[in-house]
């Protein structure tokens, strides 16, 4: 998984161009108390588009409580990574 408090790399075969808003939700790895399955809610800004994947720049996030496992989940990739850095930049830029 590639994620930081500020981007998230997203492995997609759709192709997403620089500035589209987009939302995700992501089936979160931990329970909360061990018990209670958990979503990451997403949006923001694709800042960076290869072929097999985007950078999208986090605009808003937020967890919430799932009684299930969800259908679909986005895949996560690790093949290219945003530093902390790049996502201050980003940010500084689009503010």
């Amino acid at each position: 998984m590639n994620m930081s408090s500020g981007c998230v790399l997203v492995a997609t075969a759709d192709e997403f161009r620089a500035g589209t808003g987009v939302e995700i939700s992501i089936e979160w790895p931990f329970r909360l108390d061990g018990r209670i399955p958990l979503q990451l809610v997403a949006s923001g800004k694709v800042v960076r588009s290869e072929t097999t994947s985007f950078a999208l720049l986090l605009t808003r996030h937020q967890f919430r409580f799932t009684k299930k496992r969800m259908r679909h989940s986005i895949h996560l990739t690790t093949t290219l990574r945003i530093k902390p850095q790049e996502c201050r930049q980003l940010l500084s830029a689009t503010a």
